[in-house]
């Protein structure tokens, strides 16, 4: 008997092409587009924050898979659609649900991540970004129903073969082909590819026992990165200066607290380990 699965956020970058891969290896897959309620072939379509009252999405999933962030809106909103998200869960009878996470959910003090390694509490020291993934994984987290288990998947920069990467976080453009990097040569960008990535959501699917969390990434630097994909004449940051600099302003009143942690966050050296997830999925990042 096939595996029915719903697929949240299928047009988001790193799930391109996925849709296509699950169905080849024998998943019925609908996928769910915002916009006027209605069913056509395998796509359903509504409001994703009514997404749990969808008439026209299946009566029961076996598994979830979800993609989506909200990003043009705030923490309160996407912990909003992350309720609603376990709202569908229970109504549709699912009993995995796979959510695409982050390594931005980590405390950015951490030297050291595993598989076992606690998340962050507060997500007001986080960026924007950062801050949607810590709250809605913290939300998820909280929330308890025995007949539904939840892993959380958390990759490292996701590339591809057919686009530049983005470089927002990572560099400001200078003229003349100079590029400041946001950080020194030692911080810390874990990447993978998304034909990697997308391959490690396949065995996960197809894992005898659920597991938690799933690492999947190699361990990088920003400045190693920037080398590889672009041909930037690299200027990067002081570390000593900046943080000397940046706690000076929170004294004086210029910067918060929160800026601060951001600002140090910069420099973050962590070492991701992924060798249990490696273990688990059979595979090398």
């Amino acid at each position: 008997m096939k595996t029915n699965i719903l697929l949240l956020g299928s047009n988001s970058f790193a799930a391109t092409g996925l849709l296509q891969k699950l169905t080849l290896d024998g998943f019925n897959v609908d996928i769910f587009a915002r916009g006027k309620e209605g069913r056509s072939e395998n796509i359903v379509s509504g409001d994703i924050m009514d997404l749990s009252a969808n008439k026209y999405l299946n009566t029961s999933y076996d598994i979830i898979i979800n993609f989506i962030l909200i990003k043009d809106s705030d923490v309160t909103e996407n912990i909003c659609f992350a309720k609603e998200l376990i709202m569908c869960c229970e109504n549709k009878k699912v009993n995995h649900l796979i959510h695409i996470s982050s390594i931005s959910v980590y405390p950015n003090n951490l030297e050291y991540v595993n598989e076992e390694s606690l998340i962050e509490a507060d997500y007001n020291s986080k960026g924007v970004y950062a801050a949607k993934k810590v709250a809605v994984d913290n939300y998820l987290t909280s929330t308890s129903n025995k007949n539904l288990h939840i892993s959380y998947v958390r990759p490292g920069f996701i590339l591809s073969n057919d686009r530049k990467p983005p470089l927002t976080g990572i560099l400001k453009r200078l003229p003349l082909n100079f590029g400041l990097l946001l950080g020194n040569k030692k911080t810390t960008l874990p990447v993978v590819e998304r034909e990697i990535f997308q391959k490690s959501i396949i065995k996960i699917l197809n894992l005898d026992q659920h597991v938690e969390v799933h690492l999947i990434l190699n361990n990088s630097t920003k400045y190693k990165f920037i080398k590889k994909a672009y041909n930037y004449r690299i200027i990067t940051l002081p570390k000593r200066f900046i943080l000397v600099l940046a706690n000076v302003s929170l004294r004086i009143g210029i910067f918060s607290k929160k800026q601060v942690v951001q600002i140090s966050g910069l420099f973050k050296t962590t070492v991701f380990d992924p060798s249990k997830t490696e273990t688990n999925l059979k595979i090398r990042f």
